[in-house]
């Protein structure tokens, strides 16, 4: 018994150690050696204690529980059991431990538990009797440091508190935490002495999962420009789940540390040499703030996660808006880096939730509702939503939070709604659901969103604006009461925006009032919400790399990292053309751009990050004359006045584009919103009232009204008068994702124009002048353009002899793509290959082909392994860079059958239509043998993972599933240029899309069919007899629009050229080969056309 009492003394003296340093993993591992029922109190304690940081808290109350029975005034004991009550949301033991504490309180860290469980549970006004003494102890220095985090959390939902005593109470943390580290860093960051390459950012954070910070940065961390920048995360993996998992897929370096103590995890962050550290908990549960006190990183950062500072010397800077943090630098330890526009970008796709109709128009009453965390109650809040319900009559309120579960805090709430009137009928508070999407479609329910004040709601406010529906807030002077006023703001919604406890309680009332007005708002929010910069990921990263790169020279006076000098980050105008001839400088204007792209400079009257020129762009007189390339603009012209204004912009426009440059103009097509907007039957009041704005603008700021109306004569004329030529219509410019290709009940509104700048006059010394052509006189449009050749060549393209004619046809496939892809430096053509066959050597198909281009780089696709084997096997002579996985392709991720057919080569996604095949003959390899399941994934998917940033071309043979592949790749096909499907005319397979959706599909997206390579077919089970069979499939070949070719970049024509040679359509190939010579002075064209010609 003595040898056990000193066994189990020594080993909670062990546990101590370990637990104190960090090391859980280790005191997990050591108390798994104890083979002997527990008795020592210490070991008791730190038994509980191992087990609650572990998270496995019922066990932890277990151990502390005994302890406490041996032990009831030891303090130690008390804390960590009460906090384990607390964890696991045993509230009614915790209350009960709390009554006892509360009778003989021995230390600050149990006068804060007491006040805390008050709080905890919405008992505000017990939790008031302690608050005044709690603050002021904390401000002293007189509370513990490990329990300052949990008081400082709460101050932020404190109504009677100000700025300055929250700021004091988190430097006095801040101070003990920095005084508290064991040891520093060394200050010769190898980060410092290294920024060759990329800038290394990590990422740290305990909620890299389904929680709101693993939903807002999980589509920002994948839309990082990876070759500028390598991301690191620091995962402390409470949970993973497919947020984890995709985040990890993500970013280059993915590191579990939840075994690392906040000593070690500095180590391993200056190890790998970090640049910039971004902490994304703040003081948040199981943060990892302790690790940058010791200053591994030379540029340290906070974001995200919490709404203050943390008070810690170490961190240099903290992420907002100008909306969010308007005045309130000296509130903050950290100096303040403020984003352009919202310092958030929100992560769900809630499209398949909006709703158009206020429920209160069917109900016949309003409902408000607040979907907020209970934290962000207090007395003042309800006081103020009871005042709102007894001014509208019979209206409820709805309450959703995961701790509305609880009986106490939800009996705590009804209680203090009774007490100002309001009875338990006109509330509707619901505790936990299973899914998140749970609470989208319980907003279907709410007509008035309620924020919360002085803690807004951030994810809550997001939820509800993405779906339509109204947030009401109320504006304060700290970050936390100003963050659904900042998300607003961005979307440019203002109604509901109001800065006093009165006007927050009018203007509920009056909102209430017009239940049609309601369900017009709701249409309008969704779509507000979706086209600002809150949902657009790509946009909002590249602002938030902005501000990273200039904290990076700010903080260490050293240059960005080499990747920068060739990359983007501030838009680059030089584009090396040759290596042995001078650069020519490349420039070209976006006016009113809101995407950074690398090639264009952008042009707004807004100051932001990306914005590289303010002004209006009705004066371009800071540029010369002949400045730029190109100039696009979207939705801007109809801004201008057509008395004067607009000729002056559009000549204006005119003066500084180069001769021969190229505008890109998109307005809104007003036939196209007069016919939507009359049309009653098919579209709502609220769907025209949406009509009217896209009309007259959104008249959110002092830009945003329409000034005039356009269809494709008016425009064209104004732009011929301004001097352009050659104007014509296209349905898609290629070039961004922004309004010139919105939709609106399936129609598009935009109407896009390209039209050039005529070109310089020839010089008398010049003896082989361009031809140019005539000059537009009339204002109709044309469809099409006549294409210059150029007598020049450029210093990229050389003149080598390009193959002969006489040459053997398959032999003059390859050859003509080789030779264009030689002679203009084009290095690869990249081709997703689905379905892929195995080759044999003499197969003179062109997808074939392609396996012999040294250019190419083949990525195939074939789901039988040992298929995918040989394919990689019999490949790898040939020219081409070949590699084959073993993936399934379809629309998305996921469990699909495969339906194994006879020959193996005819198996699918889709069943054998065999009532179909055995009517003709010699289908019977298409027979179903087998059922197997795979596992699917979209292109798209694949691609993101795999870290392929771009595909020239597709060839799909998959049996009937073409269609699910292409939907699986809305994202390649931006970039695609030539694709070959199998199609089908007959129902081979049950069910499967047939050639009329493929081709629909295609021509959505810019191609059009262009050639057939065969048609199989098979004569119908019976007599043998003369005549024409059934067609049944064959290989379609698509080529972009004609429309489209004119907007391709020089890189893609030269690799359509090339595709088109290898599928013999050499007047296709030379059409773009025309438009190249014509952007690039050459005359590829002319050389291949006479290649071509019979030798003589």
């Amino acid at each position: 018994m003595q040898v056990n009492q000193q066994t189990q003394k020594k080993t909670a003296e062990q546990l101590h150690e370990l637990i104190l340093n960090g090391h859980i993993q280790k005191a997990d591992e050591l108390l798994g050696q104890l083979g002997e029922e527990i008795t020592d109190l210490n070991l008791l304690l730190e038994a509980g204690k191992c087990r609650y940081f572990q998270g496995r808290h019922i066990e932890s109350i277990e151990h502390l529980e005994k302890a406490y029975q041996i032990d009831a005034n030891n303090s130690d004991i008390r804390q960590m059991l009460w906090s384990s009550y607390r964890d696991c949301r045993k509230y009614r033991e915790m209350l009960e431990l709390t009554t006892e504490i509360s009778k003989n309180i021995l230390s600050t860290s149990e006068l804060l538990m007491v006040f805390r469980s008050y709080l905890g549970v919405c008992d505000w006004h017990k939790a008031r009797e302690y608050q005044a003494e709690i603050i002021a102890l904390g401000k002293d220095g007189k509370i513990d440091a490990n329990m300052l985090p949990a008081l400082l959390i709460e101050t932020c939902a404190l109504p009677d508190i100000d700025q300055a005593s929250v700021r004091d109470l988190h430097r006095e943390f801040g101070t003990a935490l920095f005084n508290a580290r064991k040891h520093d860093i060394p200050q010769s960051y190898p980060a410092k002495n290294k920024i060759g390459g990329r800038l290394k950012i990590a990422y740290i954070s305990a909620d890299l999962n389904q929680h709101p910070v693993g939903c807002f940065i999980n589509h920002i961390i994948s839309s990082h420009l990876r070759d500028q920048f390598e991301v690191y995360c620091y995962a402390h993996l409470v949970r993973s789940d497919d947020i984890t998992e995709h985040i990890r897929a993500n970013v280059d370096h993915f590191k579990d540390i939840t075994s690392l103590s906040d000593a070690q995890l500095a180590g391993q962050i200056h190890a790998d040499g970090i640049h910039v550290a971004i902490d994304l908990g703040g003081l948040t549960t199981n943060t990892r703030i302790a690790a940058l006190a010791h200053q591994p990183a030379p540029v340290q950062i906070t974001y995200l996660g919490y709404p203050n500072t943390t008070g810690l010397c170490t961190i240099d800077y903290r992420i907002t808006d100008n909306f969010a943090d308007e005045d309130s630098d000296q509130y903050y330890v950290e100096k303040l880096l403020r984003m352009p526009q919202s310092f958030i970008c929100y992560g769900f796709d809630t499209t398949k939730f909006a709703s158009k109709q206020t429920p209160a128009e069917s109900k016949g009453y309003i409902t408000f509702g607040s979907f907020n965390h209970v934290r962000k109650l207090n007395p003042e809040v309800i006081a103020t939503w009871c005042e709102i319900l007894h001014r509208v009559e019979d209206s409820r309120l709805t309450l959703k939070a995961k701790e509305l579960s609880d009986e106490i805090i939800k009996n705590n709430i009804l209680r203090e709604f009774e007490g100002h009137g309001i009875t338990a009928e006109r509330l509707h508070l619901q505790g936990f659901t299973e899914r998140y999407e749970d609470n989208f479609k319980m907003y279907h329910d709410i007509d008035i969103a309620l924020d919360t004040f002085p803690y807004n709601g951030t994810t809550t406010t997001c939820d509800a604006l993405s779906i339509g529906v109204p947030v009401l807030t109320l504006v304060g002077k700290s970050h936390a009461q100003r963050v659904s006023y900042s998300i607003l703001k961005n979307i440019g919604y203002e109604e509901t925006i109001t800065y006093s406890r009165e006007e927050y309680i009018e203007k509920a009332v009056q909102l209430s009032q017009n239940p049609a007005g309601l369900s017009v708002v709701r249409s309008c929010l969704s779509m507000l919400f979706k086209h600002s910069i809150m949902q657009n990921s790509e946009a909002f990263t590249r602002q938030l790399e902005t501000l990273i790169s200039e904290a990076w020279c700010q903080k260490t006076g050293l240059p960005l990292p080499a990747a920068f000098q060739e990359g983007y980050i501030k838009p680059t105008d030089i584009s090396e053309i040759s290596e042995t001839q001078e650069a020519r400088k490349i420039r070209k204007l976006h006016i009113g751009g809101q995407q950074a792209h690398p090639e264009w400079e952008i042009f707004d009257a807004n100051p932001s990050a990306l914005v590289d020129h303010v002004g209006n762009a009705n004066d371009l007189s800071r540029f010369d004359d002949n400045t730029f390339d190109a100039l696009y603009s979207s939705h801007v012209l109809e801004h201008f006045s057509y008395q004067g204004e607009l000729t002056q912009v559009l000549t204006e426009w005119h003066r500084v584009l180069k001769p021969e440059g190229t505008i890109y103009a998109s307005v809104p097509n007003l036939e196209v919103l007069c016919e939507l907007f009359l049309d009653k039957e098919n579209l709502s009041p609220e769907d025209r009232f949406m009509v009217m704005r896209m009309m007259f603008g959104g008249q959110i700021d002092a830009y945003d009204f329409h000034k005039v109306g356009y269809n494709s004569e008016t425009l064209a004329s104004y732009l011929l008068q301004a001097g352009f030529k050659n104007v014509r219509m296209i349905n898609d410019f290629g070039i961004f994702d922004d309004t010139s290709k919105m939709k609106f009940a399936d129609r598009h509104i935009s109407l896009n124009l390209i039209a050039e700048k005529e070109a310089s006059p020839p010089s008398d010394t010049t003896s082989d002048a361009s031809t140019q052509a005539a000059t537009n006189t009339s204002p109709d449009v044309s469809t099409n353009t006549s294409p210059q050749t150029a007598a020049s060549t450029s210093p990229e393209v050389t003149t080598d002899t390009p193959p002969q004619a006489a040459t053997a046809t398959s032999d003059i496939r390859i050859q003509s793509a080789s030779w264009l892809m030689q002679t203009t430096s084009t290095k690869e053509i990249v081709i997703a290959e689905v379905g892929a066959r195995i080759i044999d050597e003499e197969s003179t198909e062109a997808p074939e082909l392609f396996h012999n281009l040294q250019q190419a780089r083949i990525i195939a696709f074939e789901p039988d392994v040992e298929a995918c084997e040989k394919i990689n096997t019999l490949t790898t002579g040939r020219a081409a860079k070949i590699i084959a996985y073993p993936y399934a392709l379809g629309a998305k991720k996921g469990p699909q059958t495969l339906y194994v057919t006879n020959e193996g080569m005819c198996s699918s996604l889709y069943k054998p239509n065999e009532a179909l095949l055995r009517l003709y003959q010699g289908l019977e390899v298409s027979y179903l043998k087998e059922e197997v399941a795979i596992e699917v994934i979209a292109l798209d998917e694949f691609m993101k993972v795999e870290k392929i940033t771009d595909l020239d071309f597709m060839k799909i043979d998959v049996q009937g599933a073409e269609l699910d592949v292409f939907k699986g790749s809305e994202q390649a096909l931006k970039g695609v240029i030539g694709i070959c499907t199998e199609v089908e005319w007959s129902e081979l397979y049950e069910d499967q899309p047939m050639f009329a959706d493929v081709d629909s599909y295609l021509k959505s997206h810019g191609f059009q069919l262009h050639h057939l390579l065969g048609v199989g077919s098979r004569p119908m089970r019976g007599e043998q007899l003369p005549g024409h069979q059934q067609y049944l499939w064959s290989d379609a070949i698509y080529f972009p629009t004609l429309q489209r070719i004119q907007t391709l970049p020089s890189d893609k024509l030269i690799k359509l050229a090339a595709m088109t040679m290898m599928y013999q359509a050499y007047d296709l190939a030379a059409h773009t080969l025309k438009r190249y010579d014509d952007i690039n002075k050459t005359e590829l064209a002319s050389i291949f056309c006479n290649a071509l010609q019979p030798a003589k």
